[in-house]
């Protein structure tokens, strides 16, 4: 009869417990479950000492099920790698002392308020060194430009807030920080050390035994690293929906045939107009801010403002691969004026950023 071994999958879920490896017996625990060796008398205690003190560390709270739940994962692992298996009662034993260890560290450091971070819902991790996540949750909204939503509990409510970054604000701990205690009114990361912050959200440098350094990971990539993605609609992206209205409106003028020679002029108001030049070639004149207001009324949508009229302007030439728009100034009906002349691989680029095409 083979003996049991440990499925790989919960070998591997068991050694993400810990993002990085250190002395003592969880890093030789952690070093036996990554070999899949089978371990012997002698060192079964501190095999199962290692696994069941790192699992017990990431406890969030300590429940009756959370209890449980490391028991019968201590158990497993101990049929699957110890040999001969050590007896259920001790495995559960050693499950329990481990649980209770960090329970009553947790209630110790909450006490005396040494550790404010853990009141805002964040775990501790003696073996790490290092502030972890808890109850802490990320959401990269990836849209035209990467958002952050940071999910934080606010303390002694049975709430949480959603305190929204961005790319710039997320890599400044400082920035970060503000935008907590505006959100949550009460959790202000930064009281009563805001260097110890600053090295808990980006990480650190620490020497080490043999003279080197570890280096310790930040909440800003601990939290990066377990992310949800969420991907916004179409109208969430900026450019995509400007875009799309203007599309909208330059569609609904269409190409037709000159009768007279008032038709092979622009439209004095300024709204677009297709006009075929002596080579043949289709234009679209317009006068760029009283096309985009008309197209706005007719969506009905909120006033697109100068920059945002700028920045599509932008969107259509990077799209197009130019640098400008070529504009003609002339005299319509009496009246100076200059148009846009809009040629068909404007409205490509500009139904390519629509997403129409």
């Amino acid at each position: 009869m083979n003996p049991a071994r440990l499925p790989d999958a919960f070998r591997d879920a068991v050694l993400a417990s810990s993002r990085r490896q250190r002395s003592g017996v969880t890093a030789q625990a952690r070093k036996a479950l990554r070999a899949a060796d089978r371990i012997s008398e002698g060192g079964r205690h501190a095999f199962l000492v290692g696994i069941a003190s790192k699992l017990a560390a990431r406890i969030r709270q300590h429940t009756g099920e959370e209890l449980e739940e490391l028991t019968q994962t201590m158990l497993c692992v101990n049929a699957a790698m110890c040999e001969p298996p050590k007896g259920d009662a001790e495995v559960s034993k050693i499950a329990s002392d481990q649980f209770a260890y960090y329970r009553d560290r947790a209630i110790a450091r909450r006490a005396s308020g040494k550790f404010k971070f853990e009141q805002y819902g964040l775990v501790w991790n003696s073996e790490e060194r290092c502030w972890e996540p808890g109850e802490w949750r990320l959401t990269i909204v990836r849209g035209e430009h990467a958002e952050y939503k940071l999910r934080v509990p606010v303390p002694h409510e049975n709430r949480s807030v959603t305190v929204r970054l961005s790319a710039e604000e997320w890599v400044t701990p400082r920035k970060v920080a503000v935008r907590i205690l505006e959100a949550t009114g009460k959790v202000n990361p930064l009281d009563p050390n805001p260097t110890r912050w600053a090295r808990a959200w980006t990480g650190e440098s620490i020497k080490n035994d043999e003279g080197g350094y570890d280096d310790i990971r930040g909440l800003m990539s601990l939290l990066t690293d377990d992310a949800e993605s969420e991907i916004p609609p179409p109208e969430a992206n900026v450019t995509t929906y400007n875009a799309s209205i203007l599309l909208s409106y330059l569609d609904s003028h269409q190409k037709a045939e000159a009768s007279d020679e008032d038709d092979r002029k622009p439209n004095h108001s300024g709204l677009p107009k297709w006009i075929q030049a002596s080579s043949g070639e289709w234009c679209l004149w317009l006068k760029w801010h009283e096309t985009v207001s008309k197209a706005w009324q007719i969506a009905k949508a909120g006033a697109l403002g100068i920059s945002q009229r700028a920045a599509l302007k932008e969107a259509i030439l990077d799209a197009a691969g130019e640098k400008t728009i070529s504009m003609i100034s002339k005299k319509v009906n009496g009246r100076q004026g200059k148009w846009y002349i809009f040629r068909e691989r404007h409205i490509d680029a500009l139904r390519k950023l629509a997403d129409s095409v």
